[in-house]
């Protein structure tokens, strides 16, 4: 589909969507000037015991949490993945903003009914000087690493919502941030979205297994959601944006990689024993068969397994050259220490997925992974000299200081999930600014799926209309390969690799 038969149809769409009534309220509407803002304290973020409360920016150089926790996962880790409980606990909710919208903001855009007519509440989670979004996460699931994954997006997603506040709101609103830890249980999970859906507008990406088995509860509310990405599903659930490749395209999209620049003869998969992962491994045997390379062996990992000493010695056996990785960073961790333990290492290294990347994982992998994993991912890494880039780790440490449960922030807060969260919220400010005051949930829609919405991260995110899942208007055809090298204070670093990974030519 080219981009003019794509903005026809878009067109096309958003006029049959147009209500009477918002012309008659446009037509009814007084003339008044812009709301003043007022004389609130600038919050921050600080935690009292994992929660967040309003206060000033966090120091440079504190440290927000208690790194043998977090870490306390990879030698033994008690919660589950995303198999369903019995819980009947939803999490604990809390809500945090920054500044009130203020006199001069830094989002408006050109909306002529923001010159003629008042907030109002205008859809759930609306009201004159408020617009609530949502997050569901995994933040204290031990054994999914949720403090170090989960509980670092939430903190940039809290700056980000701190950030469009201070810069002036939403058309005369301020933004609030509700969240709910639903544990890495997907029952939870679900009590979170039944908690949070008549009280937010909206969801913003966070990590939470709920977000590929959500969809008929989703469509019948009608609520959007900008998700996190992991689960193909979320590509064909018409109210979900997903920010981030899927399991499966980004599979296909490495194992071309894979077959084209490292070129091996003989290749072994490691996978995560869950059905996105299962057909992750399927779709790249399929690639790399079709470049005549054998794979030798698959072996499915457990998201609490506690030793791998055996998927080594039969990976050993198999004498794969390259080894590639459809998993979570845990059990992934666990390979590479009892390899590192047996001194193996694939001929030709590792290739792993964006699940197994993140600059934050150095530390639990170890030295054995410096110049011998290369991992994909949807974004330029944080660490990039980009104006976004600069602009993220500028709010991010604004808020959150330079360290969090031990790790410095070129560590803990740049993984690709947390700039997921970074671009939904900076998103969705840019977009219901240019609704004005009537934010309504199927106008927001519709407003995404209007235009391209360039991210600043090195990709420009569309949505058609008619199907999100639509391989013209795929946001992540093009991704990132980095590597794992050593950096000069002795720590772990990741060093961009070209050519970048193309899925459709």
């Amino acid at each position: 589909m080219t981009q003019t038969d794509l903005t026809g149809r878009v067109a096309a769409h958003r006029r049959a969507r147009r209500s009477t009534w918002a012309v008659v309220l446009l037509v009814l509407a007084v003339v008044v000037s812009a709301c003043g803002g007022s004389d609130v304290l600038r919050q921050g973020l600080n935690t009292t015991d994992g929660a967040y409360v309003a206060g000033e920016p966090a120091e440079p150089g504190t440290d927000g949490g208690n790194t043998e926790q977090a870490l306390n996962s990879v030698v033994s880790g008690a919660d589950s993945g995303p198999a369903g409980g019995d819980s009947d606990s939803s999490g604990s909710e809390v809500v945090a903003s920054g500044d009130s919208a203020g006199e001069n903001s830094g989002t408006t855009g050109d909306n002529p009914q923001q010159e003629s007519q008042r907030n109002f509440a205008s859809d759930v989670g609306v009201t004159e000087d408020t617009i609530k979004v949502g997050i569901i996460n995994l933040a204290s699931a031990t054994s999914s690493l949720g403090p170090v994954i989960a509980g670092s997006s939430e903190r940039v997603a809290h700056a980000a919502v701190s950030y469009v506040n201070d810069s002036g709101g939403i058309a005369g609103r301020r933004l609030e941030l509700v969240t709910c830890d639903d544990g890495g249980d997907v029952s939870r999970a679900r009590a979170c979205y039944e908690q949070l859906k008549n009280e937010v507008f909206a969801f913003v990406p966070s990590e939470t297994f709920v977000t590929d088995v959500i969809h008929d509860q989703l469509a019948k509310d009608q609520i959007p959601w900008l998700s996190w990405g992991w689960f193909e599903s979320e590509y064909k659930n018409p109210w979900m944006f997903p920010l981030h490749a899927n399991g499966i395209r980004e599979a296909e999209n490495m194992a071309k990689w894979v077959a084209e620049n490292v070129k091996p003869q003989k290749v072994g998969i490691m996978y995560l024993n869950v059905s996105e992962d299962i057909r992750a491994t399927k779709v790249a045997t399929k690639m790399l068969e079709s470049h005549g390379i054998e794979v030798v062996r698959t072996i499915a990992q457990e998201w609490d397994s506690t030793d791998e000493s055996s998927h080594v010695l039969s990976m050993r056996s198999a004498n794969p050259d390259h080894v590639m990785f459809f998993s979570w960073a845990t059990p992934v961790a666990k390979f590479f220490n009892d390899a590192s333990a047996q001194n193996w290492a694939p001929k030709m290294g590792y290739t792993a997925n964006h699940l197994t990347g993140d600059p934050g994982y150095g530390s639990i992998f170890g030295d054995y992974i410096k110049d011998k994993v290369t991992t994909i991912t949807s974004w330029e890494l944080q660490s990039e000299d980009t104006p976004e880039n600069r602009l993220y780790r500028e709010q991010v440490t604004k808020y959150n200081g330079n360290e969090y449960l031990g790790f410095k922030f070129r560590y803990a807060l740049g993984h690709h999930t947390s700039q997921s969260a970074w671009v939904g919220v900076r998103i969705f400010a840019q977009a219901a600014e240019q609704l004005g005051p009537n934010l309504t949930r199927a106008g927001f829609k519709d407003m995404l799926e209007s235009k391209p919405w360039d991210t600043g991260l090195g990709v420009t995110l569309t949505f058609s209309p008619d199907d999100h899942n639509d391989p013209n208007s795929y946001s992540f055809n093009r991704e990132y390969i980095y590597k794992w090298v050593g950096h000069p204070d002795g720590g772990y670093d990741m060093e961009r690799v070209h050519p970048d990974p193309v899925l459709y030519e």
